[in-house]
């Protein structure tokens, strides 16, 4: 792994063996299956290396959840490419929405329906854009196939 970790998610209850994530903030998204002893980077192919956040459905640990754009703004932070799905425990992903908002620090998962999420962003980011000066902080919500805005769907996986 590289850079500043910012968050690391674990599959929930431990079996044999944990699986865990870990986001870094300029390294991507690494995966353990193994309790650390090795690693594999999980988003590399992907529009972004800058992760904000990863979460684990709790009721599917192949569902996981991770917001790109590093979460700690830095002089140096880069802009991340919204939200991210995988239904195969990290293999593919699906991009969800929110491109525009260039960091994603927090995703909860509905208990029950990972379907359902709620994801934070920063109002600004740092960052002087028209669009970022003239928000506030906001939820957004994500239900079936449309996430986070009426107006975004979903792009291709990224294999």
């Amino acid at each position: 792994m590289s850079g500043r970790s910012i968050d690391i998610a674990v599959v929930a209850p431990r079996g044999k063996n944990y699986t865990m994530y870990v986001a870094a903030a300029t390294g991507g998204l690494w995966k353990t299956e193994n309790e650390a002893t090795t690693w594999q980077p999980v988003f590399e192919q992907g529009p972004s290396t800058t992760i904000g956040d990863v979460t684990i459905a709790p009721s599917n640990p192949d569902i996981v959840w991770m917001g790109t754009g590093e979460a700690n703004i830095f002089r140096s932070s880069q802009a991340g490419a919204g939200v991210y799905k995988s239904v195969d425990a990290g293999k593919t992903w699906q991009h969800m929405g929110l491109t525009g908002t260039y960091t994603i620090p927090r995703i909860v998962i509905h208990p029950a329906n990972p379907d359902v999420v709620l994801s934070r962003r920063p109002a600004t980011s740092g960052r002087t854009t028209p669009s970022a000066a003239s928000t506030r902080p906001r939820t957004a919500a994500r239900r079936g196939t449309r996430c986070c805005s009426s107006t975004t769907r979903p792009a291709p996986s990224i294999s």
